[in-house]
């Protein structure tokens, strides 16, 4: 069966995806993505076309574009041959980068949110509960296309918890809230049935200096429910780190106040 035929409609959004020939990657390091970024930002205002998001993935892009006056394959086109031109000079490759044909659909529905990065039911099931949550706090829900990228693509993501960064991200990407040093927090928390953000927390390491990495295992550990362990030479920081791992952590049921109000006792006896 072959592949339906691209039909230009101005004015229309199209969620377009793109991907690498046979899958290979079309990005290697940090400056092929923003030379990707740059050119698309060129081509666009050349043909007065707006994107209203993107999501650049190792092998494969997602865009979603509107067009009122030139074609929507005229404009793939020229961003694939402008990015060709640079990927190949860059790593002396020859032939297509990508792969003969994108894929496309005309974006229907103003309400369209799409997970990209291997999530489970839970987690694809969040577009109906960040709608409910941004309306009912008295926000707009963004009329428009969303794609929401869940990296690294090839880790599997599962549970609710990812609601509150979403919905953030969503918030901040809409402009209807300001956040300074945004990348200094992280957030985790689901979006209940009646719509009230609960057991979330937003994390705080801003007087941790120089423990990045460790922060990050930290934030998948408690994410994940997994256990971590702390080693090093006294003085760099574990204790300071551990104090703050409880601040991140939903609140104990009743049952595990029970079980740790147990251990305290016995380790106090």
């Amino acid at each position: 069966m072959g592949r339906k035929k691209l039909k230009w409609y101005p004015g229309a959004l199209y969620h377009i995806t793109t991907r690498g020939n046979h899958r290979n990657d079309i990005f290697r390091d940090d400056e092929d993505y923003l030379v990707y970024l740059i050119e698309l930002e060129e081509v666009l205002e050349k043909y007065c076309a707006v994107l209203y998001c993107y999501c650049l993935m190792t092998n494969h892009v997602h865009l979603a574009i509107q067009t009122d006056k030139v074609a929507i394959s005229q404009i793939m086109k020229r961003i694939n041959q402008l990015y060709t031109i640079y990927f190949n000079n860059k790593y002396n490759l020859v032939g297509h980068l990508f792969q003969g044909r994108y894929y496309w659909e005309i974006i229907e529905d103003d309400k369209y949110v799409l997970e990209v990065g291997l999530g489970d039911t839970a987690v694809k099931e969040a577009r109906e509960r960040l709608e409910a949550a941004i309306i009912h706090e008295k926000f707009e829900f963004p009329k428009m296309k969303i794609v929401i990228n869940l990296a690294p693509g090839d880790i599997k993501k599962s549970g609710a918890h990812f609601d509150l960064a979403m919905a953030i991200g969503l918030l901040l990407r809409s402009k209807q809230i300001i956040v300074d040093e945004i990348d200094s927090f992280g957030f985790i928390g689901e979006l209940k049935d009646n719509h009230i953000i609960q057991n979330s927390k937003i994390i705080d390491f801003e007087d941790v200096h120089g423990q990045d990495s460790v922060i990050d295992f930290i934030v998948v550990a408690a994410a994940g429910g997994h256990n971590i362990i702390l080693s090093g030479s006294p003085g760099c920081g574990k204790s300071m780190i551990a104090k703050r791992i409880p601040t991140i952590l939903p609140s104990m049921t009743e049952e595990e106040a029970l079980e740790v109000t147990k251990i305290h006792t016995y380790i106090s006896s």
